[in-house]
This record gives structure tokens, C-alpha cells and sequence, in this order.
């Protein structure tokens, strides 16, 4: 019995998925690298850098 389905469609579809999910994970990624670079700037008071780590872990849990 054929498939009613359409196997090339659901994989233009999949591959559109994985791009969108793709542009979804970098753009925290590059803000987590950036607060983790920014925790070493010398002299930085601490209040500073309690709220990078908060960030750097909102980014980890999401």
C-alpha cells in the first residue's frame, strides 16, 4: 500500500525546522560566551558580576 504521504515534504519541512531551531540556539550561545568573557574584566564590582552569572545561568536552563 502506498504511503498518502509525501516523504519529500516532510523532509523540506524537517530540514526548514532544524534552520529555524539552528538561529534559535546561537544567538544565547554568543551571549553567554560574551557575559563569560565580560566576568573577567578587572575591577568589575561584584553586583556586575552577580548579574552575568544570573544570566549565564538563565542561558544554561533555557
Amino acid at each position: 500500500m502506498p504511503a498518502k504521504w509525501s516523504a519529500l515534504k516532510v523532509n523540506e519541512a524537517m530540514d526548514m525546522v532544524e534552520e529555524y531551531v539552528n538561529q534559535t540556539v546561537e544567538p544565547p550561545e554568543q551571549a553567554r560566551i560574551v557575559a563569560t568573557e565580560a566576568r573577567n574584566i578587572s575591577n568589575l564590582p561584584q553586583y556586575v558580576d552577580q548579574y552575568l552569572v544570573r544570566i549565564i545561568g538563565a542561558i544554561d536552563r533555557a
